[in-house]
């Protein structure tokens, strides 16, 4: 970061010892601690821009993706060492968003182009269907959370102000609602008690998404969200905000404001907790560590440079940050 200071009139005695000792502060204040987390890297040639991942129950680890109006791919890669010896397999003409396996033989994944596909068989062929919107309206498809083998949601939307969150109880019949706001992602901390975040909106529904009410939360384009248990949660935006809540929504707490033109820019795309206080927050060219419950957020040291777009437990001992360039960085928490 560069600093320039603009002196009309020579400094000497006094002001001179107060002009250096500001300078002295605005430097010390623009350093950033970095922790050295213990990570392995990994870098894989997918061939698409990945945007979604989830372990499978047989030690794979599916990657899928693409871009918004482009063909969406998928692929498995083993574990450990993340080989990915297939090709990705064109699987629709719209991006994959989100894919999600809920057991052995039971998956799912969502477009952007309002496409929703199934998986009976282990991810080994997967089968179409079409979301039912009140308005008879596309809307691209960004995150999904699966309550149960074939009870979830999923949300979207468009242009800021055109939102839309899905709802089955069988894996294959999708209903919608829709909202005034673009949405993102979905988190269920039970069957009955969720939120959606989104265009500068957070919603919580407390009858397995029947209704949904806008809590007392705004000021940023939130991208992610996710509670460590039923009281403690995370959002954050695309504009580098981060809140906090401890009691399940009613109240939030800003653990970083939105990005100003000092200091460093964040744009937030997952979160994960492994308990209300360990948590990774990842985003473009970053990854923050805390475990204090966000009291203190540390970016990793010397990650790779990537879009990392999800975050996934391997197991009480290891998380996966990935990123849409194919980075793959295993953390040790």
């Amino acid at each position: 970061m560069k600093i320039i200071a603009i002196i009309p009139f020579p400094l000497t005695g006094i002001w001179h010892k107060s002009f250096l000792l500001l300078l002295s502060l605005l430097f010390f204040a623009c350093q950033k601690e970095k922790i050295n987390i213990p990570f392995s890297g990994t870098k894989i040639s997918p061939g698409i821009p990945v945007q979604a991942a989830c372990l499978s129950t047989n030690g794979h680890l599916l990657l899928a993706g693409g871009e918004r109006y482009e063909k969406g791919e998928w692929l498995a890669c083993t574990m450990p060492g993340y080989g990915c010896e297939e090709e990705a397999d064109t699987l629709t003409t719209y991006g994959i968003y989100d894919l999600e396996m809920t057991n052995d033989t039971l998956g799912y994944l969502i477009t952007t182009n309002n496409q929703f596909y199934r998986t009976t068989d282990g991810a080994v062929t997967w089968s179409y269907t079409q979301g039912n919107v009140p308005d008879g309206t596309w809307y691209p498809l960004f995150n999904q959370f699966m309550t149960g083998p074939e009870s979830g949601f999923a949300v979207g939307g468009m242009a800021l102000v055109y939102g839309v969150i899905f709802k089955t109880d069988n894996g294959w019949s999708w209903i919608a609602q829709s909202f005034d706001a673009e949405l993102r992602d979905v988190f269920f901390t039970d069957d009955h008690t969720g939120y959606a975040v989104g265009a500068g909106v957070v919603l919580k529904t407390s009858d397995s998404g029947e209704t949904w009410n806008y809590l007392d939360a705004e000021g940023d384009f939130f991208k992610a969200v996710f509670f460590a248990d039923a009281y403690t949660g995370y959002v954050a935006g695309d504009m580098g905000k981060i809140l906090k809540t401890e009691d399940s929504g009613q109240h939030w707490e800003v653990l970083r404001g939105q990005n100003t033109f000092v200091g460093d820019s964040y744009h937030f795309n997952d979160i994960y907790f492994k308990d209300p206080n360990k948590g990774i927050f990842c985003g473009e060219n970053i990854i923050l560590y805390t475990s204090d419950g966000g009291q203190n957020l540390t970016p990793v040291a010397d990650i790779p440079a990537d879009r990392y777009v999800r975050i996934i437990s391997i197991n009480q001992e290891k998380t996966l940050v990935v990123g849409k360039d194919g980075h793959l960085v295993e953390l040790a928490q």
